[in-house]
């Protein structure tokens, strides 16, 4: 009685052929996927003329492959870059200048050349060169690409077959380095780079020719300071023992038969001589709060390579860096190319002549680390006032002998600066050398009891204990 149909039994050994078949058959389609996708990735590859590597933290690298490629908030290309990773915290000043339809890159294949057209009504740059709205220019590989604003750099735009100026591998295989010269000085050029493993950190590449490299002193008995070679290594042994906040720090070191190559920390906020005369000042420097702001880091520097006995020997506006375009921001001593370490007193007539103190313009030379406490009491009193305290072009004086004497002259713009800020100049730049303050003293002046100094050092700090200072590789070529 009842149903004589038995319940379905399911065969364990052929159910778990079919979904092993099912398995096989759904694996097949993904790796004919991934196929298909590698080989599609493998002609783009092959397509791709350049790349735009980020130079913003929230912007992503780009691969060039197409005849157009758009920049903008809304751009009419099929291939594009909105900037929508900037529309929040900082990025949102830099959205502020792009334009709908800012520029566009086209390719030209047959020539192998590419170009980038500015249609923008804020500005497109190149190297900090405006395009200007109509007009077009040729990209060349380490092309800098900025919108909006000259140093508002969003792209390095990097080609694929580039030789990269004949930079050895060792240092391109750990830097892009850029066309945009950032400063140039005795021992070479400097440019912009940025590290291949993190786009995102930017470096100073200095770039030095060893041919025909010395530095002569004023003595003609004298070869100089030293060959090529022995330069370079000078400036590199030092910055090597220099692990201080206010000093730039070096990262990298590479060389060739004819080159060196010295990567160190980017200074993006520029030179303290371009703050100083900056129009925005009228020709009256920074005044005495925002220099007490500087002066106390740039002496914590001093006061560091004093107790090492290294003496910089170049200490002038221009080598005094700002870490960013912000007014109250971390400075940073640089070039030290200059730079002698381990001797208690030198004989070599080095520096720039208007920041160089009495003891350097004897006949035969002799002089210590006082020499730079000398440079840096000139640098104050430019900074404080806008104008220096020895020249040329102070008419009724030869430079030398406004130097020998101390003589300073005092414009109207002194009657609103405090007698503290006087004083401790004119301790700094005192002839007689063993009555000339030190560093540690100077930092320990009247002047510095104020609430700008402890700014000063809560920023230094804050910025010591974010950026770990990394300990520098050095890889030569014998």
């Amino acid at each position: 009685m009842g149903d004589s149909s038995e319940p379905e039994v399911m065969d364990s050994q052929n159910n778990d052929e079919g979904d092993d078949c099912l398995l096989t058959q759904k694996d097949s389609q993904f790796s004919q996927l991934l196929n298909c996708r590698s080989v599609e990735e493998e002609e783009l590859e092959k397509k791709k003329y350049a790349a735009l590597h980020p130079m913003d933290r929230g912007l992503n690298q780009i691969a060039l492959y197409t005849e157009f490629f758009g920049f903008g908030r809304r751009p009419d290309y099929t291939h594009f870059c909105d900037f929508h990773e900037l529309a929040s915290g900082e990025g949102m000043r830099l959205l502020s200048s792009v334009s709908s339809k800012h520029c566009y890159i086209r390719r030209d294949f047959l020539e192998g050349r590419t170009y980038l057209h500015d249609t923008s009504r804020f500005g497109t740059f190149v190297n900090e060169a405006l395009i200007g709205k109509g007009n077009c220019c040729m990209l060349q590989s380490g092309d800098l690409i900025s919108v909006g604003h000259p140093k508002f750099f969003v792209f390095m735009y990097v080609e694929g077959c580039t030789k990269g100026k004949d930079y050895p591998p060792s240092l391109t295989e750990r830097y892009f380095v850029s066309n945009y010269l950032i400063g140039e000085g005795a021992m070479g050029k400097v440019f912009l780079g940025k590290r291949r493993a993190d786009t995102s950190v930017s470096v100073a590449v200095k770039v030095i020719a060893k041919k025909g490299l010395s530095i002569t002193s004023q003595n003609s008995s004298e070869s100089g300071l030293g060959s090529s070679t022995e330069l370079i290594r000078r400036e590199v042994d030092i910055m090597l023992s220099i692990k201080h906040v206010n000093c730039v720090q070096l990262e990298y070191v590479c060389e060739s038969a004819k080159m060196a190559y010295i990567v160190m920390e980017y200074i993006e906020g520029g030179e303290l001589f371009s703050r100083i005369i900056d129009e925005r000042n009228m020709g009256k420097g920074l005044g005495e709060q925002l220099t007490k702001f500087y002066a106390w880091q740039m002496l914590s520097a001093v006061k560091f390579l004093h107790k090492r006995n290294i003496v910089h020997r170049d200490i002038k506006p221009e080598n005094v860096l700002l870490l960013k375009r912000d007014i109250y921001t971390v400075l940073k001593l640089s070039d030290f190319g200059l730079s002698k370490a381990g001797e208690k007193t030198m004989e070599t007539f080095c520096g720039t002549q208007c920041y160089m103190a009495p003891e350097l313009w004897v006949d035969e030379p002799r002089y210590r680390c006082e020499v730079d406490i000398w440079a840096l009491g000139a640098v104050l009193f430019t900074s404080i006032s806008g104008y220096p305290p020895f020249a040329n072009d102070y008419k009724d004086m030869p430079l030398r002998e406004q130097i020998a004497k101390g003589r300073l002259v005092y414009y109207s713009v002194w009657k609103n600066i405090s007698t503290r800020a006087q004083r401790l100049i004119r301790k700094m730049l005192r002839v007689d050398v063993l009555q000339r303050v030190v560093a540690a003293e100077a930092m320990r002046d009247v002047w510095f009891d104020d609430p700008i100094v402890e700014k000063a050092k809560e920023m230094v700090h804050s910025y010591a204990q974010i950026h770990a200072i990394p300990l520098a590789n050095v890889d030569c070529e014998q």
